[in-house]
């Protein structure tokens, strides 16, 4: 839910800078929900079948909030960023619920748009 709600506070924001700073803290909250995803299965913790469905959901989630963070990072001129932040788009796309071929269109526009 933080990630969720900390990306829509980052696409909504106009300034570019300060929209910057909420994705990346959506970005921090999706890495801290996987180390505890993380910790949990080293601890011999059983990970359900749910769990498994709500690890891919949170994955289409995170690929969204990066494609559009690489949209912030080519507004701002940072292409190596946005280029970087695009693959990690791509491969959470392929471990996630959504189909890679929806993020491979949104990329597509977003670079050549």
């Amino acid at each position: 839910m933080r990630v969720t709600t900390l990306a829509a506070l980052a696409v909504c924001h106009e300034n570019l800078y300060e929209a910057a700073t909420y994705f990346e803290d959506a970005i921090g909250a999706y890495e801290e929900h996987c180390d505890q995803a993380s910790a949990l299965d080293a601890d011999g913790g059983k990970i359900s079948g749910s769990d498994i469905s709500l690890l891919a959901d949170l994955n289409a989630t995170a690929a969204m909030v990066h494609y559009h963070y690489a949209g912030n990072l080519l507004a701002r001129n940072y292409w190596d960023e946005a280029k970087t932040v695009t693959k990690i788009a791509l491969g959470l796309a392929e471990n996630s619920s959504m189909p890679a071929e929806d993020l491979q269109q949104y990329i597509h526009e977003l670079w050549l748009g």
